[in-house]
């Protein structure tokens, strides 16, 4: 039993390749299985922007080719808790298309699909307005997960414990002009994607922001501003951002559906984490030997970094947003439900072990940084023991009426 379920999440580590070669070979792998569930739930087929139409596998393809693309192919995230692994041995061990950076991009696109095809088998569940939420915009969603990381093609991945608003203020100058490089002005389709990146309100509070901070701003804002000129030294930028501004949205339903894609995909990969740090001290245990697990030893795995991931992703994070959210997305309590017994196993673990990362030296950032970060993991793990209180009552309530459980697929 353990065997298999070690091969189930990839047990396993494989020779070096070109991570731009293996990630385009990903990228290849996701688009039938999009298109797939996009064909069989009746969605739209792509979309059209700036007067060209796309189909979502040209589009992609066509973005992962691009210069911000071609970087983010080469990239990897959830790098702290690698360890001494080889970037790209961890990721062919933990989720290997989310945790690369340029097909993360179709692993949210995936999970729209998904959710999408689900909204629609259950929409009894939200009264039938599950639907006519997604046909809305349906096609912003696919944008917006299919583009949403290319600014880390030039300003690096910041961690969320870090992140403040100059970082989404870079971020955001940085991806209005990738938009513009790649697909020509479409200032509806681009305050569109932005609005469901929630970055409105960084540009809506610029002016003011420059007044707290006027050198490091101005200075962000020459830099791409200076990149915002057409041809006859129209100031694009500021055209762009009179028009999203007034754009601006107090639709709170449909700005956080990327949140929610985002969550999905961090939960998936706390799980995928976890099994895998689970099975490898159950190897350990046994004292079996095989080639997947001597080569993990060899190469310096260490499942107290992914047990810390599960922890802070899964217990900590998202187990008690998804709980506050199942309501308005009730996919999120199936996916809840599905993976009950692994939450309570997260829940066991010893709680100090959210600090790993921080704490066995493999944090990669400068001093500040990673005090800030320490200080966040202590703070987390202060909080873990409600969380679990939570988890508890929450299961307790859904167990008392099994039957209204949907299932995840």
């Amino acid at each position: 039993m353990i065997e298999h379920e070690a091969q189930d999440v990839g047990l396993r580590v494989n020779g070096e390749i070109d991570p731009v070669q293996r990630s385009h070979e990903l990228i290849e792998q996701q688009i039938p299985v999009i298109e797939n569930d996009i064909e069989s739930g009746g969605l739209p087929s792509g979309m059209e922007i700036a007067g060209k139409w796309w189909e979502w596998g040209e589009l992609y393809r066509y973005i992962s080719q691009s210069e911000p693309g071609k970087v983010l192919a080469s990239e990897y995230r959830w790098a702290p808790y690698a360890g001494k692994l080889p970037q790209a041995h961890h990721a062919i061990l933990l989720n290997e298309a989310d945790v690369k950076s340029m097909p993360h991009h179709g692993e949210n696109a995936k999970i729209i699909a998904r959710i999408a095809n689900w909204q629609r088998r259950h929409a009894a569940m939200t009264n039938g307005q599950a639907s006519v939420i997604f046909d809305a915009d349906f096609q912003i969603k696919m944008l917006t997960e299919l583009t949403h990381d290319l600014p880390e093609a030039v300003v690096g991945d910041v961690l969320a414990p870090i992140k403040g608003k100059d970082d989404d203020f870079v971020e955001f100058m940085v991806f209005t002009k990738q938009f513009r490089e790649l697909f020509g002005d479409d200032p509806t389709v681009l305050g569109a994607v932005l609005r469901m990146m929630n970055k409105l309100d960084v540009l809506g509070s610029a002016e003011q922001e420059l007044e707290h901070s006027p050198e490091q701003k101005r200075a962000i804002i020459e830099a791409y501003a200076e990149q915002s000129q057409d041809n006859d030294g129209h100031d694009r930028y500021h055209e762009a951002q009179s028009h999203l501004v007034a754009m601006s949205s107090t639709d709170k339903l449909r700005a956080t559906w990327h949140d929610i894609v985002e969550m999905i995909g961090y939960f998936q990969t706390g799980v995928a984490a976890y099994r895998l740090a689970t099975n490898y001290r159950a190897f350990e245990t046994i004292g079996a030997h095989n080639p997947e697990v001597d080569s993990l030893r060899s190469n310096g795995y260490d499942p107290e970094l992914h047990e810390a991931l599960a922890i802070s992703v899964i217990g900590y994070n998202y187990t008690p947003k998804f709980i506050e959210l199942t309501a308005v997305f009730p996919y999120l309590r199936s996916l809840l439900w599905h993976h009950k017994d692994l939450i309570t196993s997260v829940h066991e673990l010893p709680r100090e072990r959210i600090k790993a990362f921080t704490k066995k030296g493999v944090y990669q950032g400068s001093e500040q940084d990673r005090l800030k970060t320490a200080a966040e993991m202590t703070r987390r793990e202060e909080v873990l023991p409600m969380r679990q209180h939570n988890w508890h009552q929450w299961l307790r309530g859904q167990e008392s009426n099994p039957d209204n459980q949907p299932t995840l697929f």
